[in-house]
């Protein structure tokens, strides 16, 4: 098994005991073990987060099996702390837990208390059975990263409560001392409560607070832009009477592909995903213009040069090749790691209000 984070967890191992006069000496078996836990650590930190997202769903299955794998091999070596063997059991209680199988995950639980008491995973796995409260005020752990994993923690709940300031404070205290890798494994979780930290639960913008819908966006954007009004006028309308007029001027048709295709045209219950809203926009952004085959020049233009598409995960031969280039280029989207689109992901109602309020 590879290793990783190997210097960085050397410089760390190094301690004194509370007594000045004996060291402590960490073997290299036990180092190894430690890279064990740290690497299934990163893993899991990515999983969690995607689920707290609502990402990477058809993947999770399989990479929770690999992951508990991974597990199963830490195990088996010999030697191994009680310590190190608690935090495991956690993981595997953690793994079980995004898996839905959640008397496994009791069941790891308490073999971590068993093998030893008072680690942070397993107060985070406690906490999320629904047997450990305010995990994130514990103060008897000693070591700075342990309580730093238990703010994370508690601002990870507040997330999902909706509370986005208190979400967003917690997550960035606790960045300052945890490992790297879970900041960037969090980092869209912590992005999107600074994008919905102005908003609560209790105000009249609760739908903003949702993964919304391709019916959701067509009122977003009603209430956020003018361009609708053209063609919606200005008396109130359904849902489903704004969404058949818009569907009907061609707003959720892909216009690289043409419309002749009922099946590219999203029903009103559909999820938005980035590249449904970028499709959306675009279609409300070049509706502004006098020639509207200024709506196909990105295909148009690299079709004839013969070049690969610049996003890596839209092809030039995507219905919405057009409608991605035009939303970054004219910066009402990004290309949230300067690559990728990621055409797939959910929207919230925020983020679609933000990129639609560009749109005068």
């Amino acid at each position: 098994m590879k290793k990783i984070f190997g210097a960085v967890l050397l410089a760390a191992l190094f301690v004194s005991c509370s007594s000045l006069q004996q060291d402590v000496v960490i073997s290299s078996e036990q180092l190894i073990h430690q890279e064990d836990v740290v690497s299934i650590e990163t893993i899991l930190a990515k999983l969690d987060a995607d689920a707290i997202m609502g990402v990477n769903v058809e993947n999770r299955t399989r990479l929770c099996n690999a992951l508990l794998t991974q597990i199963d091999e830490a195990f088996e070596s010999s030697g191994m702390q009680k310590q190190l063997q608690s935090r495991l059991y956690a993981l595997q209680g953690r793994v079980y837990l995004l898996m839905g199988r959640k008397n496994d995950a009791r069941s790891c639980y308490d073999a971590a208390l068993r093998s030893s008491k008072g680690d942070a995973q397993a107060a985070v796995l406690g906490s999320r059975l629904g047997l450990v409260a305010e995990v994130d005020s514990k103060t008897s752990l000693a070591q700075s990263n342990q309580k730093s994993l238990l703010v994370l923690e508690g601002g990870l709940k507040n997330y999902g409560e909706g509370n986005y300031l208190d979400a967003l404070a917690k997550m960035d205290e606790a960045f300052i001392s945890l490992d790297s890798f879970y900041k960037i494994a969090y980092q869209d979780v912590r992005n999107s409560a600074w994008s919905l930290r102005s908003v609560s639960a209790s105000s009249n913008d609760a739908v903003l607070l949702k993964v919304v819908t391709v019916s959701d966006i067509a009122q977003i954007a009603r209430l956020n832009t003018n361009v609708i009004t053209a063609y919606a006028g200005s008396k109130e309308l359904s849902s489903s009477e704004l969404y058949s007029i818009l569907s009907k001027a061609g707003f959720f048709s892909p216009v690289s592909a043409g419309t002749s295709d009922a099946s590219l045209i999203p029903l009103p219950s559909d999820k938005a995903s980035r590249i449904l809203c970028a499709r959306f926009l675009w279609n409300l952004y070049t509706t502004r213009k006098t020639n509207r085959k200024s709506a196909t020049a990105y295909s148009s233009a690299y079709a004839q040069m013969g070049e690969a598409s610049p996003v890596a995960d839209v092809p030039v031969d995507s219905p919405d090749f057009d409608a991605v280039l035009g939303c970054v280029e004219n910066e009402l989207m990004d290309l949230p790691d300067g690559e990728h689109f990621f055409p797939d992901k959910t929207v919230s109602g925020v983020e679609f209000k933000t990129w639609v309020s560009k749109i005068k």
